[in-house]
């Protein structure tokens, strides 16, 4: 059974100025993935156990991915670097699958394994 929870595709740390300056992905905004705190729980990890690698499925392609989680943030969220993949960088990746920055997205959450629609 998949759990369904709602994120946002954000800005890293909410710094719309803060891009890559070099590499494919120079000039473009870093990005991450943010699930509200409410629905944290029903992330792939226990408390104290962070970060997790998961496997992130956008589109067709499937990418190795950071889950991060501070107790102290409103939010836990998926890195903007990728650990697996054709691409390195997130936003990369979701510009790939048709997703942008400030949209709202669903994530089909089943064990390490999310996808995002």
């Amino acid at each position: 059974m998949r759990l369904v929870i709602k994120a946002t595709i954000t800005h890293q740390g909410n710094k719309p100025d803060y891009r890559y300056k070099t590499g494919p992905a120079e000039g473009l905004q870093r990005a991450e993935i943010r699930i509200p705190k409410q629905q944290s729980a029903l992330l792939p990890y226990t408390q104290n156990q962070y970060p997790v690698s998961i496997v992130l499925v956008i589109g067709q392609q499937e990418y190795g991915a950071t889950l991060r989680f501070a107790p102290s943030q409103e939010a836990a969220w998926v890195s903007s670097a990728l650990t697996k993949g054709c691409f390195k960088q997130l936003v990369l990746a979701l510009q790939l699958g048709g997703f942008k920055i400030c949209q709202h997205v669903r994530l089909e959450v089943k064990g390490r394994k999310i996808w995002v629609f």
